[in-house]
């Protein structure tokens, strides 16, 4: 689970950096707090020595504006310094993760072609087959329906030698 002492200094470093209360609170339910957590955290935070954080965004820019009109010859307090590089840090992983995505778009457009591709393929030859076994099927008719007809005439050849057979037969039969 997460270190509640880091939490609470995350959110003191947030409020201190201007971030308002609104997305202390939604950063903080996407690393898998839940609202009751969050509250708590929140109402812990707020401290004495926690200045309270305006959500006007023109006094957000003039604080961003000022630590911009820094002299570069004076030097940094440890503050702003971590937010510096905080906010380095946080740049670079949102580079990546974007490099990542257009990674993974990329993947899934070849995927999605190889896929129409393949897609595209059993229907041809399933329709290949298809056609196949219907032209082998109209074969087999023909060949029972001329078993047919010679089995017919085999019949009609041997009604003729049994009668033929019955008539010698019935005539020896007279002879004797």
């Amino acid at each position: 689970m997460v270190d509640k002492q880091v939490v609470m200094e995350t959110i003191q470093r947030m409020r201190s950096s201007g971030i308002s209360d609104h997305v202390i609170e939604s950063t903080l339910q996407d690393i898998g707090l839940s609202k009751d957590e969050v509250n708590e955290y929140l109402q812990g935070g707020q401290t004495a020595s926690t200045p309270s954080v305006s959500t006007n965004s023109s006094d957000e820019t003039d604080d961003f504006e000022t630590e911009d009109d820094e002299e570069p010859g004076l030097p940094q307090t440890p503050q702003s310094s971590h937010d510096e590089a905080l906010h380095a840090t946080t740049h670079v992983v949102l580079e990546e993760q974007s490099e990542q995505i257009q990674n993974l778009l990329e993947e899934f457009r070849s995927l999605d072609a190889k896929l129409a591709k393949i897609s595209e393929l059993p229907a041809l030859q399933l329709s290949d087959s298809i056609t196949r076994v219907e032209n082998r099927i109209a074969g087999f008719e023909n060949e029972i329906n001329d078993m047919k007809t010679q089995m017919a005439a085999y019949k009609t050849i041997m009604d003729k030698l049994l009668d033929t057979n019955r008539q010698i037969v019935t005539e020896l039969q007279e002879r004797k």
